[in-house]
């Protein structure tokens, strides 16, 4: 039986690979494409190939190798498992990439901080969740606490707090794969020392190997090089079909070749940048003003900048993975087509409006779940789960009020009372303006009972401690004294180091430290506060604490659902932008058919037509059918051979 090679590497978002089948003696290389946060592109490779052997680098992103681990239901022993602590590690430092608009030294705002001027809606059942009349009618009849009790004891054997176990369901229903996965040092994927390999492959007196490789290789894709190179040191090392040969003799390779995915359309960075799809020629100072969208072209004038208007994170970074790997499923096309023409039409502009509204208020709730399983996650984190699920049970309430019916949205609401539960339990949770002014999650009044009574009896301290204070001077014959409550150190007399206090009363003060001219003292009376009272403010925090802990475990066991309906979002947010933009441009519904045909009566080159100075002249294009393909475009200079060019 033949053993498949895969080596895999993963960077800025980007999936490059390399495989090598022992049958035939051939490489096959996977130039990088752009992939998602759930690694939908590595189980289709890994599915699609097969392998027999994996191998990744063992310093590569902790959720890439998880992800890795599942699909190769393969258990790496302990002594790799250095990533399973999910700690996010600050990405590599990298020059931002123009060609593919690579941002991953940056750090988005909207996506992990709460803006501070922003608004928190309040939830009322009353208003929302008319969809969830009949089946979440019982989360407005219970309280808060028991909804946490109930949900913790009922899945306390089940393990669903993996973020990025949306697709476990679907993997389980497949063929499962068996792979030896391997993780190698990060220098065997080296970049510079992959190419050295991959060159020496074309060693030749006439022709140079650089220049052979060059033509057979795209080494803009990066990560594609890290795999071969990987695989091509591994082969080595192993000696893999050549077990039994002289030690000289190495891995026989017959063939290159490039493969795709099946249902993504390969393009590299040269046709890119000629398409203009990331970069262009223009400068946004080029771009005629006009009231509307254009006037936020800030970052350069381009395909993707045009379109880009999205509102929310999650819809910006599905835009760019849209145009960094295009798809040719017409299916799919023609639903996005379809969605885009509804929301073209004037009639539907007010549901576009209303829908884009919410958009601004979703996050990227990935990061957001990672952060809440290690125990770090903000109160802007929570407050941004409450106002991406607030937001998308109004889109949902408002779709379904207004039946629009979609065909790309089919079968993507489910997640509806699953959010209903969590912006509920949240909002009835979570005291949004105190925990913004502690800066940590407070607990709202009515949860628990003996919380409140803790908050009850801290509320009283300042009074309480007062009427103490003014006892203790008495007993201590001084004109003025206070006591302090200081978390953990407990209750302490405070008394001005110049008093004058008596020998006899002095014996029975406990020095504790003394700070600004005030000496801290503990008192019988202060010692009796602690043993009555005790920490209040760390019972407060623990109590609070074991609140939180079961809340983050009702919101862990719904991350798919949280995961699925940021995707909903993001793509009604792209299909909009798409709308708003055709709109304002006069941009019309493509036909598409089977045939490789091209026929357009007055095309217009979308960049060219904006940064025009004069009245554009559209032109038609002709192609294939009884049309030629190639074209021979003759004419003085500047008049207009380019965009034609462009235009095709």
């Amino acid at each position: 039986m033949s053993n498949i090679y895969l080596a895999l590497s993963y960077k800025n978002f980007h999936l490059g690979a390399a495989f090598y089948d022992e049958e035939s003696e051939a490489i096959h290389i996977l130039n990088d494409i752009a992939e998602d946060e759930d690694f939908s592109s590595l189980s289709n490779l890994i599915h699609e190939v097969q392998p027999a052997f994996v191998i990744a680098s063992l310093s590569q992103d902790s959720n890439f190798l998880k992800k890795l681990r599942r699909l190769c239901n393969f258990n790496v022993p302990d002594a790799t498992r250095q990533d399973d602590s999910d700690v996010e590690e600050p990405p590599e430092e990298e020059q931002f990439d123009i060609t593919f608009g690579y941002e991953t030294t940056q750090r988005s705002v909207a996506n992990d901080e709460l803006n501070d001027g922003s608004e928190i809606p309040v939830f009322n059942a009353h208003l929302i969740g008319k969809k969830a009349n009949n089946n979440a009618s019982n989360i407005q009849k219970s309280s808060s606490s028991n909804i946490l009790k109930n949900d913790s004891k009922s899945s306390a054997t089940k393990n669903s707090s993996n973020v990025n176990d949306d697709d476990d369901d679907d993997e389980n229903d497949e063929e499962k794969i068996y792979a030896v996965l391997t993780l190698l040092p990060h220098l065997t994927f080296e970049e510079g020392d992959a190419k050295k390999r991959i060159k020496s492959l074309f060693s030749s007196e006439t022709v140079s190997s650089d220049l052979m490789a060059s033509f057979r290789f795209d080494f803009d894709s990066t990560n594609m090089v890290r795999a071969l190179g990987a695989l091509l040191r591994y082969l080595d090392q192993q000696r893999i079909g050549v077990e039994f040969d002289e030690i000289t003799k190495k891995t026989p390779i017959s063939a290159f070749n490039t493969v795709t995915l099946d249902d993504a359309v390969e393009i590299d960075k040269t046709t890119f940048k000629a398409l203009q799809v990331f970069e262009s020629e223009y400068v946004p100072s080029a771009v005629k003003r006009r009231p509307g969208i254009l006037t936020s072209m800030k970052n350069g004038v381009s395909l993707f900048s045009l379109l880009n208007i999205c509102r929310s994170v999650p819809g910006k970074r599905l835009m760019k993975r849209w145009f960094e790997r295009p798809i040719f499923d017409r299916t799919i096309l023609r639903e996005r087509q379809s969605a885009v023409s509804f929301f073209y039409q004037d009639c539907n502009l007010d549901a576009t409006k209303f829908i884009r509204t919410k958009m601004k208020d979703v996050a990227n709730v990935r990061p957001i779940l990672r952060r809440l399983r290690n125990g770090s996650a903000s109160v802007g984190d929570w407050i941004n789960l409450y106002n991406t699920s607030y937001s998308m049970i109004e889109i949902v309430d408002f779709i379904t009020e207004r039946e629009i019916n979609l065909k790309i949205l089919k079968g993507k609401f489910k997640f509806y009372n699953d959010l209903y539960q969590l912006a509920a339990v949240i909002s009835e949770v979570m005291d949004f303006q105190e925990s913004k002014g502690e800066n940590r999650f407070v607990v709202k009044n009515g949860v628990d009972d003996e919380l409140d009574l803790l908050k009850e009896k801290y509320a009283d301290l300042p009074h309480r401690l007062t009427l103490i204070a003014k006892n203790e001077a008495d007993l201590l014959d001084i004109d003025t004294c206070s006591v302090a409550y200081v978390p953990i150190i407990g209750f302490l007399l405070v008394v001005s180091e110049n008093a004058r206090i008596s020998p006899r009363m002095a014996s029975k003060l406990d020095l504790i430290y003394t700070a600004d001219g005030e000496a801290n003292y503990k008192s019988p009376k202060m010692k009796v506060l602690d043993q009555e009272i005790g920490d209040i403010k760390m019972q407060i925090i623990d109590a609070e604490t074991s609140t939180v802990l079961r809340l983050q475990s009702l919101v862990l066991k719904r991350s798919t659902s949280l995961c699925k309906s940021v995707d909903a979002a993001a793509t009604l947010d792209c299909l909009m932008s798409f709308a708003l933009v055709g709109r304002e441009l006069n941009w019309h519904r493509p036909n598409l058919v089977d045939e490789a045909i091209i026929d357009i009566g007055m095309a217009r080159h979308p960049l060219s037509e904006i940064t025009c100075p004069f009245t554009f002249v559209p032109n038609p294009i002709k192609s294939g059918g009884p049309f030629t393909k190639a074209k021979l475009i003759s004419g003085p200079n500047a008049s207009g051979k380019s965009v034609c060019y462009w235009a095709n």
